[in-house]
């Protein structure tokens, strides 16, 4: 049985990938991800470059290389429900 095959969670696949970031707790480190698919109860990530030797047990998972928020220009929540404002 493949690790896709294992995850019980109904998933919502990417076609193209989103470009994410994982990050360190600490900030010592930072690595290019594409996010390939999402579940209630985690994610598929594929990273670019390596990731020996890095403490992988808790880390950020950055949607935006700055942490901004997305808002639309008059202020207002965005009209697509995937992006959200708070």
């Amino acid at each position: 049985m493949s690790i896709s095959d294992s995850r019980k969670d109904r998933r919502v696949k990417f076609e193209r990938g989103f470009e994410v970031f994982l990050m360190a707790i600490d900030g010592t480190w930072r690595r290019n991800c594409i996010l390939v698919d999402v579940s209630q109860t985690g994610a598929k990530l594929m990273v670019e470059g390596s990731i020996e030797g890095l403490q992988l047990k808790e880390f950020f998972l950055l949607l935006t290389s700055t942490g901004s928020r997305f808002i639309s220009n008059d202020g207002q929540k965005p009209k697509n429900p995937a992006v959200e404002t708070q």
